[in-house]
């Protein structure tokens, strides 16, 4: 039996728009306008700008209502879906190589 031959070694010329793996239909493009919507200024005030840069309260709200709709729970079960989901990395906006666990666990905490 033949079978289609596999090229996962191969490099990509050209990197993907994250969006076109993503179907044009799927509920979080509802989640990042409805989130983009929201006033979200009380959250900045909150944030002194001592430390380390804080993640934006927007990307963490995206996050978070996303993983309530895909009814994960687990801090480091939304962390892991971050890392290896299309949806997740664009919700998060290319912050996915940064962003762990402990600081989605916090934010939930927090809210």
């Amino acid at each position: 039996m033949a079978f289609i031959k596999s090229s996962k070694n191969q490099v990509w010329i050209l990197p993907p728009d994250i969006r076109d793996l993503i179907p044009s239909d799927h509920i979080c493009y509802l989640v990042e306008s409805f989130i983009d919507e929201m006033d979200l200024s009380e959250f900045e005030t909150t944030y002194d700008g001592s430390g380390h840069p804080a993640y934006h309260p927007c990307i963490m709200c995206k996050i978070l209502i996303q993983s309530m709709l895909d009814r994960v729970r687990s801090s480091r079960a939304i962390a892991r879906n971050v890392r290896e989901n299309v949806v997740y990395m664009y919700l998060v906006e290319n912050l996915n190589r940064i962003l762990e666990q402990s600081v989605i666990s916090e934010k939930k905490m927090k809210n």
